[in-house]
């Protein structure tokens, strides 16, 4: 990530923290939209009563992609880190990318 919004040159292990709060999903990206994550993590979302995707839900056609981040802590029935439904959904995890510790409870 970068320091900040004038630096010029990324810092190495620096991640910008996207937290839910236990509240619902973090990032909910709809059908026909993308995003693109660097350097980030998107920790604490979601609870027991959300549908899917604590940390991330990608519904419908797009691409999500995810570099150098950490999804981390996240609990839904379905997906709890990283959820992808419908037709032409795609999330992609790339190189430094880590999953871990979030839960499914279905």
């Amino acid at each position: 990530g970068y320091a900040s919004c004038s630096a010029s040159t990324q810092t190495p292990g620096l991640r910008h923290r996207i937290e839910g709060n236990g509240a619902s999903t973090v990032l909910f990206v709809d059908a026909g939209d993308g995003l693109t994550l660097r350097s980030v993590e998107v920790l604490n979302g979601g609870n027991s009563n959300l549908l899917a995707g604590g940390g991330i839900w990608k519904n419908g056609s797009g691409v999500v992609s995810i570099h150098d981040s950490v999804i981390r802590n996240n609990v839904a029935q379905l997906g709890g880190g990283i959820a992808v439904t419908g037709n032409g959904a795609m999330v992609l995890l790339y190189k430094g990318t880590v999953v871990r510790n979030n839960q499914a409870l279905k």
